[in-house]
């Protein structure tokens, strides 16, 4: 939990205020950010707990709707329980949840993002997905 708190507290210096957060573990994220968050499993977005496909027995955690959520188009998309590690990570080691394969599998996900790692200081980073038409202060001008 505190991971997250610095997390959304590092974010909240790093990302523009437009920017749309779309993860599984909303809470800290959600409340230190300040930013609009999508939850990816349904606690707090009612399309999602209401008509979401049932993809796991875990309480809390079962449905989501991967379409629905790539229609949304977050900024943002923060998988494998949120990943922060020192250093950096390829793609290949981002650890997807059986719930997020449901956005992962979309043959549109990997025309709309893109693998990123955000630098959140101390030299730790946020890996996760970035919107292909979505930037960051600490993108470089191609």
């Amino acid at each position: 939990m505190e991971a997250f708190a610095n997390l959304g507290q590092s974010l909240r210096e790093i990302l523009p205020p437009n920017t749309v957060i779309a993860c599984g573990s909303t809470g800290a994220i959600g409340y230190f950010t300040d930013l609009p968050i999508l939850d990816i499993l349904g606690l707090t977005d009612q399309h999602i707990a209401r008509e979401g496909k049932v993809v796991s027995h875990q309480p809390g955690h079962m449905k989501t709707d991967g379409m629905y959520i790539l229609n949304r188009k977050p900024s943002l998309l923060l998988l494998g329980n949120i990943q922060i590690h020192k250093g950096r990570m390829p793609e290949s080691k981002l650890r997807i949840k059986i719930q997020e394969k449901e956005i992962t599998d979309i043959p549109e996900f990997k025309k709309m993002y893109s693998y990123t790692e955000i630098p959140i200081g101390y030299g730790f980073y946020l890996s996760c997905y970035k919107r292909r038409d979505f930037f960051l202060p600490t993108d470089s001008p191609k």
